[in-house]
């Protein structure tokens, strides 16, 4: 008997990050302001450091939130102890802090060493491309062919009817039109570049170097990697790595099930993970902690 806890990364941003930020906890704040200015959080959008930065402070205060309660006996007598965490893309580092692989204050500050190199080593081809959802029951019979016949990149595997592609503007144009004339949903996605493509080569090396640079430890509770769908083993090679490559969320839930969690747990606000999860493993009931908290 036990629980697995989801973290997500920057599919959905909360109307009030400053104040979510503020919210998180002194120590977080204080190390969000220490590494990007005492107002940072009044406008948390500003800059790719930031906003990495406030995602992660907010989500190591909902875990954080969501482990407490688990502790308590109540709570720990239904859902058993946490068997393993993991974190879409940014949300990564939040689960490697909530795993014990990193000190809460050092998570914060990674994010937004992660969040400066989009900023410093951004490539003009970003500008030239950006990222389309696309979903329906038979994507995963289809996507192949579409991007056999028309480019773009596979960047997030999210759940048996949902994928994200890659591509420049004209590919999108043309998987959007052919998308919909499967029958599928084709939705262009407000990113801020292609990311989980091979566009991203340039900032992975920085990044590894900041992963590199971050004072880890050994794990307290195993932390699953979306690069590889196993547990982390290479933590600079996998965290910098899986900028350039895949997101291969829908294998790491599958993975996550064989360990037969009794529920998985969303931490984060807006409950991505929590609808992801249940598309891809829908035997196992999935929770978010508002859910935790009201019960």
């Amino acid at each position: 008997m036990g629980i697995v806890l989801l973290c997500p990364g920057q599919g959905q941003v909360p109307r009030d990050l400053g104040d979510l930020v503020l919210a998180s906890g002194d120590d977080l704040a204080a190390a969000y302001a220490d590494k990007l200015g005492a107002d940072a959080h009044l406008d948390p959008l500003k800059d790719f450091a930031r906003a990495q930065a406030a995602l992660v402070a907010v989500g190591i205060g909902r875990g954080r939130r969501a482990l407490e309660l688990l502790q308590t006996p109540s709570v720990r007598g239904e859902y058993g102890e946490v068997l393993a965490i993991a974190g879409h893309s940014l949300g990564e580092i939040t689960a490697l802090a909530l795993g014990g692989a990193l000190d809460a204050t050092d998570a914060v500050r990674l994010a937004a060493d992660r969040g400066r190199a989009f900023e410093d080593f951004h490539s003009p081809d970003w500008d030239a491309a950006g990222m389309l959802a696309i979903s329906g029951p038979t994507v995963q019979d289809e996507i192949a062919a579409l991007l056999a016949e028309y480019g773009g990149e596979l960047a997030n595997d999210n759940a048996p009817d949902q994928v994200v592609v890659s591509a420049t503007h004209e590919q999108i144009a043309a998987l959007t039109t052919e998308a919909r004339e499967r029958s599928l949903r084709a939705v262009r996605l407000e990113t801020t570049g292609p990311g989980h493509s091979s566009y991203m080569a340039s900032i992975v090396a920085p990044v590894r170097a900041a992963v590199e640079g971050a004072p880890f430890h050994a794990a307290t509770i195993p932390v699953y990697s979306g690069l590889t769908a196993a547990p982390f083993i290479d933590l600079p090679g996998e965290v910098s790595g899986i900028l350039a490559n895949q997101v291969r969320w829908r294998e790491t839930l599958l993975e996550l099930a064989t360990l037969e969690p009794t529920h998985f747990l969303d931490v984060g606000p807006g409950g991505a993970m929590a609808r992801l999860a249940r598309k891809t493993v829908p035997d196992v009931p999935t929770v978010t902690l508002d859910d935790l908290e009201s019960a």
